[in-house]
């Protein structure tokens, strides 16, 4: 847990990705999937990058943070507000 006992936001995507019954495989292939949709390569989100992000309290790129929102059908809005933007 983050601080105060409070999850931090990586802590919270994982929450929320495995409350959607996703494994990180699964998050890689949905957005690589929607990278080459979008054609847009940047929205592509590796498992490592993934597992940083979830773990080791990596900043996901506004990049990562939209292909995340896309794949778990959440407002981009409050993955943000979970970073304080």
């Amino acid at each position: 847990m983050g601080t105060r006992g409070r999850k931090t936001p990586g802590q919270r995507l994982r929450t929320l990705r495995e409350r959607l019954g996703l494994t990180i495989g699964e998050v890689q292939r949905r957005t690589h999937r929607l990278a080459e949709v979008r054609k847009a390569p940047q929205l592509a989100v590796w498992k490592s990058r993934l597992s940083d992000i979830e773990t080791n309290g990596r900043t996901p790129s506004i990049y990562a943070l939209s292909a995340l929102a896309q794949t778990y059908d959440v407002d981009i809005k409050e993955l943000l507000r979970w970073y304080g933007a």
